[in-house]
């Protein structure tokens, strides 16, 4: 299991891209717009001086990004499955369930 914390935005991309370069078109499109939801997520995490955390669903046909770790109707077909945070203190903590 994978487990990286206290990284920079740009880490956590690459650890991003790398979770889902084996996967197809559809899924590595899919993670540039998760990207995109989770940056906004930290703008606002930081405006309100608070934390969040994401769980992300990588599947054949896309991506699922959840508040919860219940991936619902998708949960079969996700195949890896991680967890993204995000705090002023301690950065983007990513992790592989």
């Amino acid at each position: 299991m994978k487990y990286s914390r206290q990284l920079t935005l740009a880490h956590l991309i690459r650890e991003m891209r790398e979770a889902s370069a084996s996967y197809g078109r559809s899924t590595q499109i899919d993670t540039i717009s998760d990207i995109a939801d989770i940056i906004e997520c930290q703008e606002l995490a930081f405006k309100e001086n608070t934390w969040f955390e994401r769980f992300w669903g990588l599947r054949h046909s896309g991506t699922v990004m959840c508040r919860t770790q219940d991936f619902g109707e998708w949960e079969d077909g996700t195949v890896d499955r991680y967890r993204i945070m995000w705090s002023e203190q301690s950065g983007w903590t990513f992790e592989e369930l």
